[in-house]
């Protein structure tokens, strides 16, 4: 998808919120995405958790590094998940790379069993913006 946003966009790549990241269209997962966008998740513009950005500001994919709470670290998890699943149900599905990540699939697997685990409010996850493959 690139190296920038505007990049991004000229490819055809959407992005993907709960990933954080830009994905080529076959690895959007528009109904998963919707799902959980439902949800009161806070995205921050620092680690202390003072400076709070809107949904729709951070869905733009256009800042480059955010901050979550714990809450949300889980529910990012938890839709990697979900998604692996729906791609294995629906082969036409394509597969954005950060899930082939098996640091990224095991620290998850640990957060998700409560091997790691720190305050559901406690703004501690930053994430930089990625421009992911398929």
């Amino acid at each position: 998808c690139g190296y920038t946003p505007q990049e991004a966009r000229k490819k055809g790549c959407r992005f993907d919120l709960i990933l954080y990241s830009w994905v080529p269209a076959q690895c959007y997962d528009e109904r998963l995405q919707e799902e959980f966008r439902l949800r009161d998740s806070k995205w921050y513009l620092d680690g202390e958790g003072t400076q709070e950005l809107s949904q729709e500001e951070a869905a733009r994919g256009e800042t480059e590094q955010l901050f979550w709470d714990w809450d949300y670290h889980i529910w990012h998890c938890r839709y990697t998940f979900l998604q692996m699943t729906r791609i294995l149900m629906n082969t036409s599905l394509g597969i954005p790379g950060r899930l082939l990540d098996p640091e990224h699939a095991n620290h998850c697997l640990n957060t998700l069993t409560g091997e790691e685990w720190h305050p559901l409010e406690e703004v501690d996850t930053v994430v930089t913006l990625n421009y992911s493959t398929c």
